[in-house]
Order: C-alpha cells, then sequence, then structure tokens
C-alpha cells in the first residue's frame, strides 16, 4: 500500500513536471498571468474591495429592529413601558414603513396617557413619506448609485491596468523568442565558420592558399564568437524578464520559435482598425470617465434636492389588544405633515456650482481622451502599414543577400572565388536574415499594441 501511494505520488510529481515543461504559447502565458501574477490578482483585489462598498450601500436598506424599554424606579407613579419596531427603508420616495408593538403597566400621569395600553398591548403600522425633498433622492440612494458606479470605475481600471500587465508579458516572450531565432542564426552561421576553418587550413597545408587566408578566417571567427556571446546574453536577459511574468515552478523551455507555434490571437486586417474605431465607446477608459460623469451628476441632484422645502407626510394606524381601559379599546389612526423651509442655502447653491464645473471638466476630459484613442488608433494603422512593407522589403533584400552568398560560396569552393568577398557576403546574408526577423516580430508588436490600446487583451474581470 505505501508503494502504491508513493507511485501515485512520483507520478502526480511528473505529470506536474511535465505541465510545467509545456511549450510556451500565447494562449499559455496569458493564462499564467491572469491566474497567478501578484500585479493581475491585486487589481482583482482591489476591485473586491471596492464591491464590499456597494455592499455596505445597499445594507442602508437593511431592515432596522430597534427595542426600548422605559421603568420609573420612584415617585408616586409607577408605569413602565416596552416597545419594539421593525422599521423597513425604502427607495421609492424616501419611504419607510414600520410594524410596533407596545404594552404597558401601572399608572401614568395624564401627560403621559399615550403610553397607556391594554394588557394584550399595542399592534402599530407607520408609513412615513417625503413630499417634496428627498422625494427624488437622498443621501442613502445617492450613495447607493455612487457606490455602484465606483465599483463600475474600479473595474474600467483593473481592465486598464491588468491590459497593461499582460501586454509586458506578452512583449518579453516575443523579445524571448526574438533574441533566440537570432541566436539560431547566429550559431548557424558561427559553425558555418569552424567547418570553413578546417577546408582553409587544409588548403594551405596543400599549397593552394596563403596562409594569410587561415588567420583572417580566425579572426572572422573570433568576431562570430563574440557576437554570438552577445546575442546569448541578449537570449539570457530576456529570458529573466519573461520568467517575471510566469509561476516560479515554470520551466521554460526553448521550444520552437516559428511564428504559427506562438498561437498568436491579435492578427489584425484593415477592418480591424475600423472595428476599433467604432468601439471606441466600450473602451474602459471612457466608461470610467462616464462614470465620474454620473457620479458628479449625483451630486448636482443632491444639492439642488437640499435646497427644496421638506414636506414629509406620517400615517399611523394602531390597535389595543386585550382588556382594561374601554376608552383603549378600537383602532386609531393619525396622520402628520411636516413642512420646513431651509433659509441658508449657500452650502447647496456652492456645492451645485462645483457640481457643475466638475461635470463639464469631465466631458471636456472625455472628448480628449476619446480624441486620443483615435489618434492612437490611426498612429498604429499606419505603423501596422509600414511594419507591413518593410517585412515585405527585409525579405527580398534576405533573398538577394542569400543568393549572392550562394553564389560566392560555390566560386570559393571552386577556388576561383576571394574569401575576404565571401566573409563580407557571409555578414551581410547575416545582417539582412537578423533584419527580416527584426521585422516580422515589429510586425507582431504593433498588433500587440493596437490590441492592448483597445484593453483588450484579457476580457473584463466584473460580476
Amino acid at each position: 500500500m505505501r508503494l502504491g501511494l508513493f507511485g501515485i505520488l512520483v507520478w502526480g510529481f511528473l505529470q506536474s513536471s511535465l505541465v510545467m515543461a509545456e511549450a510556451l504559447t500565447i494562449p499559455v502565458l496569458v493564462d499564467a498571468i491572469a491566474s497567478q501574477h501578484p500585479s493581475y490578482l491585486s487589481e482583482m483585489r482591489r476591485s473586491e474591495a471596492t464591491k464590499a462598498g456597494v455592499d455596505e450601500a445597499v445594507a442602508a436598506f437593511d431592515m432596522r429592529v430597534s427595542q426600548m424599554s422605559s421603568f420609573r424606579t420612584s415617585g408616586y407613579y409607577d408605569g413602565a413601558i416596552a416597545q419594539q419596531q421593525v422599521s423597513k427603508p425604502l427607495a421609492l420616495l424616501n419611504a419607510e414603513i414600520s410594524a410596533t408593538y407596545r404594552i404597558s403597566s401601572g399608572d401614568f400621569p395624564v401627560y403621559e396617557s399615550e403610553f397607556d395600553t391594554l394588557n394584550g398591548g399595542e399592534l402599530g403600522l407607520g408609513l412615513k413619506l417625503s413630499l417634496l425633498q428627498n422625494r427624488d433622492l437622498d443621501k442613502r440612494r445617492t450613495e447607493l448609485a455612487d457606490s455602484e458606479s465606483r465599483l463600475d470605475i474600479r473595474y474600467a481600471v483593473q481592465q486598464i491596468q491588468n491590459n497593461a500587465v499582460v501586454r509586458q508579458g506578452i512583449q518579453s516572450f516575443l523579445r524571448w523568442k526574438r533574441a533566440q531565432r537570432i541566436r539560431q542564426v547566429t550559431a548557424d552561421l558561427l559553425r558555418l565558420t569552424e567547418s570553413r576553418l578546417k577546408g582553409v587550413e587544409e588548403r594551405v597545408a596543400s599549397g593552394d592558399l596563403a596562409a594569410i587566408s587561415v588567420s583572417e578566417l580566425q579572426t572572422t571567427l573570433l568576431q562570430r564568437k563574440i557576437l554570438l556571446t552577445e546575442v546569448e546574453r541578449s537570449v539570457a536577459t530576456a529570458r529573466e524578464q519573461l520568467a517575471f511574468y510566469l509561476p516560479p515552478e515554470y520551466r521554460l523551455t526553448n521550444g520552437k520559435n516559428n511564428l504559427n507555434d506562438f498561437e498568436w490571437p491579435y492578427a489584425l486586417s484593415e477592418a480591424s482598425f475600423d472595428q476599433a474605431t467604432l468601439d471606441l465607446d466600450s473602451h474602459p477608459a471612457l466608461i470610467a470617465l462616464e462614470n465620474e460623469i454620473e457620479v458628479a451628476t449625483n451630486a448636482l441632484r443632491l444639492a439642488e434636492n437640499q435646497m427644496l422645502p421638506e414636506l414629509d407626510l406620517t400615517m399611523k394606524v394602531s390597535r389595543d389588544l386585550g382588556a382594561g381601559d374601554p376608552r383603549l379599546r378600537g383602532a386609531d389612526s393619525a396622520v402628520l405633515l411636516n413642512f420646513e423651509v431651509p433659509v441658508g442655502r449657500r452650502a447647496a447653491r456652492a456645492k451645485s456650482q462645483g457640481a457643475q464645473a466638475r461635470i463639464h471638466s469631465l466631458d471636456l476630459e472625455k472628448d480628449a481622451v476619446r480624441l486620443g484613442l483615435t489618434r492612437d488608433i490611426e498612429i498604429r494603422r499606419q505603423a501596422w502599414r509600414f511594419g507591413q512593407q518593410l517585412l515585405e522589403a527585409n525579405s527580398r533584400a534576405e533573398e538577394v543577400a542569400s543568393h549572392l552568398l550562394e553564389q560566392e560560396t560555390k566560386r570559393f569552393e571552386e577556388g576561383i572565388g576571394d574569401q575576404f568577398i565571401l566573409i563580407s557576403r557571409e555578414a551581410a546574408a547575416l545582417e539582412a536574415r537578423v533584419n527580416t526577423i527584426e521585422a516580422e516580430f515589429a510586425l507582431l508588436n504593433e498588433e500587440l499594441l493596437l490590441v492592448a490600446a483597445m484593453a483588450r487583451l484579457v476580457p473584463q474581470d466584473s460580476d
């Protein structure tokens, strides 16, 4: 049984190792960042904290239970009262409904006779309404609406920040893959130089070439070893930068460096840029500003509300139960109307003016953000077009350089070529190949930047 358990543990470890060693693709990287990167998760926790504010605002409309007891400890009268009340605030008309049970015993003075109840106590229902001030909104309803807007703002900020983290992670991936591709072609050239050195040494030994040819090729070999070392350094640096966005246990493997193996999900077309312009209203930066305008509008409405007179209507119905004073039998009802006019309105006017100024400011900021996003889309469109042209031009230049190298290599092997020209052709072919690689990855980066500018590298994380 112990061997079986050990075997299960070993199998699980091996399976975990295989998973951690899987070839890294863009979807795998994005999933790793979204599920485990601290910066990404931190934004989500901040949103959870903001969501608690919504729950707190909703709690302002929760049902409340209150208890009141009164006992005389000395004096001629010995009346005692116990009262329980259940009340529930409502959003409509700032209403509040209540149910009350009150029971009393003993004697009360005449001026407290309203406390008398039959021996079964008194049941009462109440309804309070605001007819002017606080009718359409009040602090509780405003705070609830504001808390929901603040949560939408937080989700928008989360979307922007998490997209930035994912963009940085993908760019690190692209730098790593680009460096690997350059290392591959540089290492191939170095191996070719080492192989050619042996052949040149044999030809020098046979008297077919001058001894300086060996020295010349040895110098070239050293230069290419130095170049490969520099490229290896860039690979190591890019690897460490990429590791920052992966779990500590993830084991990076070299894998394949072909673009098709990346599972690149951000390929663009001309229509992509037009669609991005049409979808600007859903951009989180604009959504955040719209919600800030909503908060400022609520502040304006609340300030205007405070300048209205108070007109509150309260209706009560009660009935005593049990035996006792016959005057207490039957149902009682009452209607109370409270009217109050605010005289000093300077504070409310100041709040109103401040809210109006903020709304105007936010409207202008929203226009500026929209213009900036439109500009960024057009910049990305032009950069993408030029990137395609540069890739095509570099590919053609690589073909020409490769053809020239092939012809010069053939001439050299036939003994009619010049080694210095051959080395020059190799260097030119290497540079052309590296330029093509740079152009390929620059085009990928342009596609990434457009999707990142629209904050759509990852979906909105909200409830």
